[in-house]
């Protein structure tokens, strides 16, 4: 090799005196190795930084796949955040357009329309002595048309409370219309929830007293209807006998759902032929009362005077040949709180119910039975939880042995 040919030249340049061939021998051999040593180092690390290159390679290779994909998933994520974005927008946007919200002015509107729908065909039937409505031939074409500003249990109860149809022809019922909203005063606005707002409001006159309307508006179809009506009597005396008006009607009616509405929630209906009310006196809860006409079957309701025999009845003739014996929306008197003792039975309305307000309708007798053929219907009505009067019991009275 080279390397060798040049490192015995510079051996050979030594004098031989100098050195003997042993140790030239010896020095030759050491120096050999250590050529060797190097190029063993010299491979060792060739190798290394093949070693080394391929690792590096590798580990760029990866950091470059690596950052591909985080760029790919930041991506992705925008676009997901774009596209939840894009669809967000409409959802919102078709929300809203279901879903307006309703303000003051727009409810008055809804109220004054809702007002309009009803006194037009009052006037069309004041028009006629008889109260004939023209516009319309049946209760279900009026029901139809209120459904456009009434929901249909409002409406329902509308076309049943103020119209009839007789002889193929429809007509008007006189009586006192319902209370409308006062546009020229103040009311309270309230929003229960994106569909349904309230408008609340004092009023007081000689016809209907004191009372709080309470108006809820609710978006039904894309438009504001009037959902509910209600009425609260601020003054207990006008307060039951507004409701005692309302429940007659529904009685005279045979209307037992309006009725079921009055019901206390709680303590039910008692039913009692006489004004001593027996301790084991038919009650049915509220729901009951609703089907009672429907009930075929025969109860006792407690037992006649004079006979003692037991009164047994089925519902719907109880309710003719004793709750309803008498017109009572045709009564002579009407009488709150102001028992008269008609009879020779003992009155023990208030001992069975303490806490309970009285209205009696009286209807008196005839001359031609010396008075004798006289009825009353006394309705008892108590508090609930929330302050509001209930009827409790519909208790009647009549002349007695």
């Amino acid at each position: 090799m080279k390397k060798d040919n040049e490192l015995t030249r510079h051996i050979r340049k030594f004098p031989k005196h100098r050195m003997s061939e042993e140790r030239q021998n010896k020095i030759h051999t050491q120096l050999m190795d250590s050529i060797d040593q190097n190029k063993r180092w010299e491979g060792k690390m060739k190798r290394m930084k093949r070693l080394i290159a391929g690792v590096a390679s590798v580990a760029t290779a990866f950091l470059i796949v690596f950052l591909a994909m985080s760029f790919s998933n930041e991506n992705t994520d925008v676009n997901k955040e774009s596209l939840n974005g894009q669809n967000q927008t409409p959802i919102e946007n078709s929300t809203e357009k279901e879903t307006p919200k309703l303000d003051r002015a727009t409810a008055k509107e809804v109220l004054h329309v809702y007002k309009q729908t009803f006194t037009t065909l009052v006037n069309e039937a004041e028009t006629n002595t008889d109260g004939l409505i023209q516009s319309f031939s049946s209760k279900e074409e009026v029901q139809t048309h209120f459904e456009e500003i009434m929901s249909k249990n409002l409406a329902f109860s509308m076309v049943e409370s103020y119209f009839m149809e007789q002889n193929e022809k429809l007509y008007l019922i006189s009586k006192m219309g319902p209370t409308w909203l006062d546009e020229e005063a103040d009311f309270e606005f309230h929003k229960v929830n994106k569909k349904i707002y309230t408008v609340i409001q004092e009023q007081e006159n000689l016809l209907i007293g004191h009372v709080k309307m309470s108006y809820q508006l609710q978006r039904e179809n894309e438009k504001w209807i009037v959902d509910k009506v209600e009425s609260k009597q601020l003054n207990p005396d006008n307060a039951v006998q507004s409701l005692a008006q309302d429940i007659i009607q529904a009685l005279d009616q045979r209307d037992m759902i309006s009725l079921a509405d009055h019901v206390h929630e709680e303590k039910g209906l008692l039913f009692s032929p006489y004004v001593h009310i027996e301790e084991n006196a038919l009650i049915f809860e509220k729901e009951e009362v609703e089907t009672l006409l429907d009930n075929v079957e025969i109860f006792r309701w407690g037992h006649y005077d004079g006979s003692g025999l037991p009164i047994e009845l089925s519902s719907n003739d109880y309710v003719d040949q004793i709750l309803l014996e008498k017109e009572f929306q045709l009564a002579d008197q009407i009488l709150i709180d102001d028992p008269i003792q008609r009879s020779t039975t003992i009155n023990n309305i208030k001992e069975t119910f303490p806490n309970s307000k009285v209205v009696e309708y009286y209807v008196a007798g005839s001359d031609e039975n010396d008075q004798m053929d006289w009825g009353s219907l006394h309705l008892v009505f108590e508090e609930n939880q929330n302050g509001d009067w209930k009827l409790v019991a519909l208790v009647n009275d009549k002349w007695t042995m």
